[in-house]
């Protein structure tokens, strides 16, 4: 499948059963049942089959997303990925856990999580990496609050992702533009469970 709409040169970990890019440039997708990225922490091995559509990356990088989540199962999440391999990675985004959460997973060999309780499930918030310092930025009312700073350097792939460790799935929709920092913003629907059942 030829990808456009601003999506050249994403690829998948993982590809989802169903998706594709509308004529609009809208990436839809069904993320699939019982999927995760966690790794060996809190006495779960984890696992590494979410869904990830990323773009190779070698220097600094910005990237924004809205995000509006409507959750039913324990743990689903949907946000921001930056990938060197299934043993190095971070995820932040949205997740439910009782009630939503801005959602930060750092994994270097073991997964760290860190969670910030917010008040819906629509959430602003920004990674950039400037050298081989990565940041996560929350965004309130037009300013970012610094959420995580970490070394991150080298090659990596930056994109949404999306994963359901206890459900049956839910429908992702993202768009793409450009910044108004000169980086990327995405806007991202995640949530309502899919027709598919847990097997």
């Amino acid at each position: 499948m030829t990808v456009a709409g601003g999506w050249e040169g994403f690829t998948w970990v993982n590809e989802p059963v169903r998706w594709e890019v509308d004529a609009t440039g809208r990436l839809e997708w069904d993320t699939r049942p019982v999927s995760d990225f966690w790794r060996h922490t809190g006495g779960v091995m984890g696992a590494d089959d979410g869904d990830a559509f990323l773009l190779a990356c070698a220097g600094d990088f910005s990237v924004t997303m809205r995000l509006s989540c409507d959750f039913a199962s324990p743990y689903d999440q949907c946000g921001l990925m930056v990938r060197v391999d299934e043993r190095n990675w971070l995820k932040a985004g949205v997740e439910l856990d009782g009630g939503p959460w801005f959602s930060v997973v750092e994994t270097r060999e073991h997964s760290d999580w860190s969670k910030q309780a917010i008040s819906s499930g629509d959430a602003e918030f920004t990674l950039w990496r400037d050298g081989d310092t990565l940041r996560v930025g929350l965004v309130d009312e037009g300013m970012t609050h610094l959420v995580r700073e970490l070394v991150f350097d080298g090659p990596v792939a930056v994109g949404p992702y999306s994963c359901s460790p206890s459900g049956p799935g839910f429908p992702v929709s993202v768009t793409t533009a450009p910044g108004s920092d000169g980086g990327v913003l995405m806007v991202a629907q995640a949530g309502r469970p899919v027709a598919a059942g847990l097997k």
